[in-house]
């Protein structure tokens, strides 16, 4: 079941600490294969495919395989005013996400 309400249809832009704004948009997208890039490497920074290498690292070793794989989720690209990416990843069920930055920051978002 797909249903991750309005939050990622209303969430058009981040903020950071530093005051840097970066607008984007989330789009659903079927997840169809493993991202086995490694966290923190240059190639690892967005655009990627999917974070399975970032939900594995927040929530355990194989996480993406069982929980995520195959499933729809929210999926959104945003880019700041001072160079930053950020790619973004919503669940479609359950208040989970995750997040990298072009700087080799994982995050983990909750609700």
């Amino acid at each position: 079941m797909f249903s991750a309400g309005g939050l990622p249809k209303l969430l058009k832009s981040w903020t950071l600490a530093n005051g840097e704004v970066l607008p984007g948009k989330f789009a659903v997208v079927k997840v169809t294969s493993v991202n086995t890039r490694m966290p923190g490497t240059p190639d690892s920074y967005p655009p990627q495919p999917n974070l399975a290498f970032a939900w594995d690292a927040i929530y355990g070793q194989g996480y993406f395989a069982a929980h995520i794989l195959g499933e729809k989720i929210w999926q959104g690209i945003f880019n700041g005013n001072q160079g930053t990416v950020l790619q973004a990843e919503f669940a479609g069920t359950g208040n989970r996400g995750t997040a990298i930055d072009n700087k080799g920051n994982i995050y983990k978002m909750v609700w």
